[in-house]
């Protein structure tokens, strides 16, 4: 009987340990979760083009893209503030204009494509590039890798006006 109970607890003790892990979400904020992640792995390490666009319900979509530093700087500011964690539910239909930002390095075509899915959700897709080197076949092989993650806002909302301002403040060329 004491060998069944035995059994018993350390069976229940295992599935609390999968399920623990299984359900684990990240935290932390922006510059932590994304950008840091991103620049550890890229091969660039600087950002020189952001891109915003704007798809509106009204169909006056917007884009426009700077190679202004101050700029990207100023967006990284805010959004490296956002408190973050991982969202892996069904993410809820909102009706409101979908911003789409983009921060690349021309040079090696790396990238973080930020969709801003509603007030209190964004979806990033972050684009590096691996170089690994075959020496018996002296052969250089570059590859890009995707990663794809959604996470809920948990200290606020986005900043609509400071999108809009930031977007506007690109002339269009």
């Amino acid at each position: 009987m004491k060998r069944n109970i035995t059994v018993l607890v350390v069976i229940l003790i295992i599935l609390t340990t999968v399920v623990l892990i299984s359900n684990h979400k990240e935290r932390g904020t922006f510059e932590e979760l994304v950008l840091n992640k991103y620049l550890n792995k890229a091969q660039a390490k600087e950002f020189n083009t952001i891109k915003i666009e704007v798809f509106s319900h009204n169909q006056n979509d917007t884009s426009r893209r700077s190679k202004d530093v101050d700029k990207i700087d100023k967006f990284l500011s805010k959004f490296n503030k956002l408190k973050l964690i991982e969202y892996n539910k069904e993410l809820p239909k909102v009706d409101t204009d979908h911003y789409f930002i983009s921060l690349m390095n021309d040079n090696t075509y790396e990238c973080i494509h930020i969709f801003i899915e509603s007030d209190r959700h964004i979806r990033v897709i972050t684009s590096t590039l691996i170089t690994t080197e075959n020496k018996r076949n002296k052969i250089i092989e570059t590859k890009y890798v995707k990663t794809h993650k959604i996470y809920k806002i948990i200290n606020g909302d986005i900043d609509y006006s400071f999108l809009n301002d930031l977007c506007n403040s690109i002339r269009v060329k």
